[in-house]
């Protein structure tokens, strides 16, 4: 409805082109002289990943894990992470060890959808929300009380949509000794964030040239290479979510009957892509921009647009969630509700009978200054008390700097 007048800070992707030499990878790609193995770049491919791709994968993730992998058997390339995760969640209930899969809440809302999706029982576990330092934290006890006999499996996602949050390396080994406890339980991580971790935790760094500054990969941490399944992709990574490219990393005995059903659900990933991220990765390591690489670079330009969009909230009076990573940032828009605060007419308006206050507060807000954000609570399970599930809205700050520049000229305006 809005139009151009629109500060789109809701949908949860770039709204810029990639880095010019991951459009001359496809363009190479493209463009190339057909010969050999070429003439099949616009037919299928191998299921479970091109050749290629799955080789370099292996090779990556050997240095962030610390182990050597069978690129063959042990990576999966799927149609976007929302395919690892729908294999991964499809593959923990198949072995039969309980029908409930767990995830920290707030949680991304596709877990609990896919989760039903397979007929199966959802239930989110709650982070601490620490008032003093505006952070969320793990509930170890919470956690505790909520694995059982019935958890097939329990969803990791570092750093975590929507809060921004990079879980500290002995939350994650919390984590992971709550885990042993549970022999039946898979882990899924899902680290489509990975590289951009703008404040790291404490952790073990990887010596890897490609690694991941301030991650903690799950399946590294004792015992749990067994135990993990782990879920990323390149759409965050290289501003190429078009593209559709994730992957599954993890032992065989869980591999391979998810490369045995995935001719069921894609035949591939789409080809093209696949042999252009190949050079993609290959450019990534080099240096760029002046720094050590591209992934380098990445992490700090993405910290400063956090840095711009946190002022610009903050300047309009919507304190922020403390956020570590990925492209959001949680606001406390809870005092912008009501007929008397600062959206006026525009907060009355936008009442709809039985529907949450934070729908509401975002509805307002872009009614008021053509701001859209994204209400919260539906990353929220159903019996979180009102007050909490209501009371943020993300803000996505992978925008380009002109649309951040606005959407701070236009947030200041709720303190006039």
């Amino acid at each position: 409805m809005l139009g151009d007048s629109c500060v789109d800070l809701g949908q949860g992707f770039p709204n810029f082109d990639p880095p010019e030499f991951v459009v001359q990878a496809l363009r190479d790609e493209l463009e190339g002289p057909v010969v050999g193995a070429v003439r099949t770049r616009h037919q299928y491919t191998r299921t479970a990943g091109h050749v290629t791709l799955v080789e370099a994968l292996a090779e990556r993730y050997e240095g962030h894990l610390g182990r050597p992998l069978d690129p063959m058997k042990e990576v999966a390339v799927t149609v976007g992470a929302t395919n690892a995760l729908f294999l991964a969640m499809q593959a923990a209930l198949a072995r039969g060890h309980g029908r409930e899969i767990v995830a920290l809440e707030p949680f991304f809302e596709l877990y609990r959808s896919q989760a039903r999706g397979l007929h199966a029982e959802f239930r989110s576990v709650p982070l601490r929300f620490d008032e003093e330092a505006h952070a969320f934290e793990l509930d170890e006890a919470a956690l505790a009380e909520a694995l059982g006999p019935d958890t097939c499996a329990l969803i990791v996602n570092t750093p975590h949509n929507p809060t921004g949050k990079a879980f500290e390396e002995w939350e994650l080994k919390a984590i992971a000794k709550l885990v042993e406890q549970h022999p039946h339980i898979l882990v899924i991580s899902d680290e489509v964030y990975k590289y951009m971790i703008f404040d790291p935790p404490s952790g073990s760094p990887s010596t890897a040239k490609d690694a991941p500054k301030g991650h903690v990969h799950f399946a590294k941490l004792p015992g749990m290479w067994e135990r993990t399944l782990t879920v990323s992709s390149a759409g965050k990574t290289f501003g190429i979510t078009g593209w559709q490219i994730g992957w599954l990393i993890g032992p065989k005995q869980w591999m391979e009957p998810i490369q045995r059903f995935m001719p069921n659900l894609q035949f591939c990933a789409p080809t093209l892509t696949q042999r252009a991220l190949c050079r993609v990765l290959r450019q990534a390591a080099q240096p760029f921009h002046g720094l050590e690489s591209y992934y380098e670079w990445l992490r700090q330009d993405y910290a400063r647009r956090r840095d711009i969009m946190v002022n610009a909230l903050e300047a309009g009076g919507i304190k922020t969630a403390r956020s570590q990573g990925g492209f959001f940032l949680l606001g406390d828009i809870s005092g912008l509700s009501g007929p008397d605060g600062p959206l006026h007419e525009s907060w009355q308006a936008s009442l709809r009978p039985g529907e949450a206050a934070d729908w509401t507060t975002c509805r307002a807000l872009a009614a008021e200054i053509g701001i859209v954000s994204l209400p919260v609570s539906p990353f929220f399970g159903h019996g979180t008390a009102e007050h909490i599930r209501t009371r943020f809205a993300r803000f996505c700050f992978a925008k380009t700097d002109a649309t951040l520049e606005e959407a701070a000229k236009r947030l200041k305006s709720l303190r006039a």
